[in-house]
């Protein structure tokens, strides 16, 4: 399950050990256009990792509607670069 986070110092998750193990992409709120300050962090991990882990308690969970428009556009954004790779 693929869930979506919104914190606005990446530090906030980018540092702890847990999360380094499971593994997560993160980009700016400003790379995805959208109009606030921070960042978005996509995790893929079983239910009970996100229960579980101590540093998603101080994070915002992004969710519905939002959650889809937010990963549509990192899926476009992923796209886009890939794309770009292979013009080199």
């Amino acid at each position: 399950m693929m869930k979506v986070f919104f914190v606005e110092k990446k530090e906030t998750l980018e540092e702890d050990e847990e999360l380094k193990r499971k593994g997560f992409e993160y980009v700016s709120a400003k790379s995805l256009g959208e109009d606030r300050e921070g960042y978005f962090f996509f995790i893929k991990a079983e239910e009970e990792f996100f229960e579980k882990c101590e540093a998603l308690r101080k994070a915002l969970e992004i969710t519905g509607k939002e959650k889809e428009r937010i990963l549509k556009k990192f899926e476009e954004l992923n796209e886009d670069v890939l794309s770009g790779m292979g013009l080199i």
